[in-house]
């Protein structure tokens, strides 16, 4: 399976992005998964999220994730 392309960005509304971060995953449900892991890693994990893939919506989150 080819993997895309995929970009998570954490930031609170009205205000620049704390993180910003490109990644590749085969589908999107293995971008969320990955997403989350690198929200743990840079710990914003109760950071609003959005995922995109090539300028479409994958989720946007305003609540962060479990830690």
């Amino acid at each position: 399976m080819q993997k895309k392309h995929y970009t998570a960005r954490w930031a609170q509304a009205g205000k620049p992005s704390i993180a910003n971060v490109s990644f590749e995953a085969s589908h999107d449900a293995n971008a969320k998964l990955r997403a989350n892991k690198i929200a743990r890693e840079l710990g914003v994990t109760n950071t609003p999220r959005t995922i995109v893939n090539d300028g479409r919506l994958v989720e946007c989150i305003w609540t962060g994730v479990s830690s």
